[in-house]
C-alpha cells in the first residue's frame, strides 16, 4: 500500500517541508499574467492560423472539384464519341472525328465572337 500523498512544491500547508507557499496576491498576479498570455496567444492564432486554414481547405476542395470535373469531362467526351461511332456512323471513326472537330470549331467561333464584342466595348 502506498503512503500518504504529499502536496507538490509551493502548495503545502504552513510548516510543511514541501517548500515555500505563495501568498494570495502573488498567486493572483501569476494567474492573471498566465490568463493574459493565453488570451494573447488565442488572439494571434485566431487572426493568423484560422484564415490560413480556411484558405488551405478552400484550395484543396477547389483542386478536388477541378480534378473531378476534368475527369468527368474526359470520360463524357470519350463515351459520347464511342456512342456516336457505334450508333450513328457504323464504326467509321473518321466521321466521329469530323463531327467532334466541327463542334469544337463552332464552340471556338462562339468564344471568339464573345471576346470580340467585349474588346470592342472596352475600346469605345
Amino acid at each position: 500500500m502506498a503512503g500518504p500523498v504529499r502536496p507538490r512544491h509551493g502548495t503545502g500547508a504552513a510548516g510543511d517541508s514541501a517548500g515555500p507557499t505563495q501568498s494570495g496576491p502573488q498567486r493572483d498576479w501569476a494567474t492573471q499574467l498566465t490568463g493574459l498570455v493565453a488570451t494573447g496567444v488565442a488572439v494571434v492564432r485566431d487572426r493568423s492560423v484560422r484564415p490560413a486554414m480556411i484558405v488551405a481547405a478552400a484550395v484543396m476542395i477547389g483542386l478536388t472539384v477541378l480534378g473531378t470535373v476534368i475527369g468527368m469531362a474526359v470520360l463524357g467526351a470519350v463515351g459520347l464519341a464511342r456512342l456516336f461511332n457505334n450508333l450513328a456512323v457504323g464504326h467509321r471513326m473518321w466521321a466521329t472525328y469530323c463531327v467532334a472537330g466541327g463542334i469544337f470549331v463552332l464552340l471556338g467561333a462562339l468564344v471568339l465572337s464573345v471576346g470580340n464584342r467585349r474588346a470592342s466595348r472596352a475600346t469605345r
